[in-house]
């Protein structure tokens, strides 16, 4: 275990803190150990600074480890690294000169050197920044550290007990949902998918992953730049288990050689959560990735009547599921305008509320100056690379192309 003074050494070296408040902090720590001798140890000077604000607990825990971070990565200091769920191995953090909460995605791995693949990512990122929507996650920034690339995006809040949680864990628990409760969730996603297609942004891979809901079942629909849209190669991808389970949302085109995902797709695949939030199961459960994608070619969706749903919602699931992509709908503008007719008058007069912060408008105008996003070439060469975030080795996240 780290001794006391190895702590304090790593603490002052770290940057966490300014050299001279950290000599204050163990000057007055030095007073209660000598009213309470137990607390002469690294885990009480640990906890203590937790108490009194001056560390995050993840921050103690690497310092308790013997290490000095990483915790600052360029103007972003690390507070917390996300433990499990769908942004599992994500960074909590805070810009450093205006305190705004902020959440880090590094993105590693080989194809990020193909300058064409470098190319699409940051298009991406540079297409979702420009969309402010509050159905949507926020994206703030690109940044090149040299040997460190991270997507900078909003933090609603996802650590607080409660307060946000993938659709995928909704169902988990409450298995299917109330016809106005999906049919609410759907014309939000909807109108997500709108925002985007109108700037020529297909998502791709649309599945209930993706979909973050608050306790009042508002959504946000999250961007994960590490899967970038391609056609699929199987038999090779049926050992992707993303790809496997994404399969199950897929529209039937996809099973063609070299079909990209399509705006048509997105409405597919929300189309096939819809019937998933009504009936607690997806439309084609088990198999393979190209069983799946035959049945959805290929087989009618199951009556939905047994599970109570009405025949207006049966009828429009049935156009989002056409097998041909010209029969069904056009657009996620015309699907949200027709699931507005389906959702309850109160539920569509429930409006989502910026998350509050004090800090938002500040750190706005800072990214003026500090963003990175539109001066960003290939990633150069491997060389010696400093340590990636502390306990980051696996919950960093090489690129996938799915």
């Amino acid at each position: 275990m780290t001794s006391t003074s190895e702590f304090w050494l790593n603490l002052r070296e770290s940057g966490l803190l300014e050299s001279r408040d950290s000599l204050d902090l163990r000057q007055q720590f030095a007073k209660l150990v000598a009213e309470n001798p137990e607390l002469d140890n690294s885990k009480s000077t640990a906890a203590w600074l937790i108490k009194t604000g001056k560390l995050s607990p993840y921050q103690a825990k690497v310092l308790l480890q013997g290490r000095k971070g990483p915790f600052d990565f360029g103007r972003y200091r690390v507070s917390n690294r996300i433990s499990e769920g769908s942004l599992k191995g994500w960074f909590q953090a805070n810009h450093i000169y205006t305190g705004h909460p902020v959440i880090l995605h590094f993105l590693t791995g080989d194809t990020l050197k193909d300058p064409s693949v470098w190319t699409q990512l940051a298009e991406r990122v540079k297409t979702a920044g420009a969309i402010k929507d509050n159905l949507v996650w926020r994206v703030f920034d690109l940044v090149d550290q040299v040997s460190f690339r991270y997507v900078v995006l909003e933090d609603p809040g996802v650590e607080r007990e409660g307060a946000w949680s993938t659709l995928a864990d909704k169902l988990k628990s409450t298995s299917r949902l109330n016809a106005s409760t999906a049919c609410h969730i759907a014309w939000q996603t909807a109108s997500a998918l709108a925002h985007l297609h109108q700037r020529q942004f297909v998502y791709g891979r649309l599945s209930p992953e993706c979909i973050w809901l608050d306790t009042n079942n508002q959504v946000k629909l999250i961007h994960h730049f590490d899967a970038l849209p391609r056609p699929l190669n199987l038999p090779v991808d049926e050992a992707n288990p993303r790809l496997l389970m994404a399969a199950d949302y897929m529209a039937p085109e996809c099973q063609l050689p070299g079909s990209l995902p399509s705006h048509q797709a997105d409405i597919y695949s929300l189309g096939s959560i819809l019937f998933q939030m009504l009936t607690g199961m997806v439309p084609f459960p088990g198999g393979s990735i190209q069983e799946k994608l035959h049945r959805h070619a290929n087989d009618p969706i199951d009556d939905l009547s047994p599970f109570g749903v009405n025949d207006n919602i049966s009828q429009f699931l049935n156009y989002l599921m056409a097998k041909n992509p010209g029969t069904r709908f056009q657009s996620a503008q015309e699907v949200a305008d027709k699931l507005a007719l389906l959702v309850p008058a109160e539920l569509k007069q429930q409006t989502l509320s910026t998350i509050g912060s004090d800090t938002l408008i500040e750190y706005e105008a800072a990214l003026t100056t500090e963003s990175a996003i539109l001066n960003i070439g290939p990633l150069p060469p491997p060389a010696d690379k400093p340590s990636p975030p502390a306990s980051a080795g696996s919950g960093t996240t090489a690129v996938d192309i799915t």
